[in-house]
């Protein structure tokens, strides 16, 4: 029922590094695909601690009308020796369109 139309990774440089169209690999690029407005959901979870990460969402405008899109920046998992490099998070999403999120907009 909620399948993702769009799935992107955004690198710290703001540049799409992944993704997938109707779950099929394509080149776009995350910001030309959806409005402006994405940028400021990306800087809201990117924002968030490390220790206490929070996603941001909205319903925003895409290029087949209202998207739902949910963002949280990239954290390793507690307990992990892994680190993340010095600068701005890595930004993963997917992105839910269709009737369903028209209707629930109103």
């Amino acid at each position: 029922m909620f399948g993702y139309d769009y799935s992107f990774v955004i690198d710290g440089e703001d540049r799409t590094r992944y993704a997938a169209v109707d779950g099929a690999r394509a080149q776009a690029d995350a910001f030309a695909v959806l409005s402006q407005e994405l940028r400021s959901l990306v800087e809201q979870a990117r924002g968030a601690p490390q220790d206490e990460p929070l996603s941001a969402a909205g319903i925003l405008n895409g290029a087949d009308g209202l998207v739902l899109v949910a963002v949280s920046a990239v954290l390793p998992q507690e307990g992990s020796e892994l680190t993340l490099p010095a600068g701005r998070r890595s930004v993963p999403f997917s992105i839910a369109s269709g009737s369903w999120v028209t209707s629930s907009a109103r």
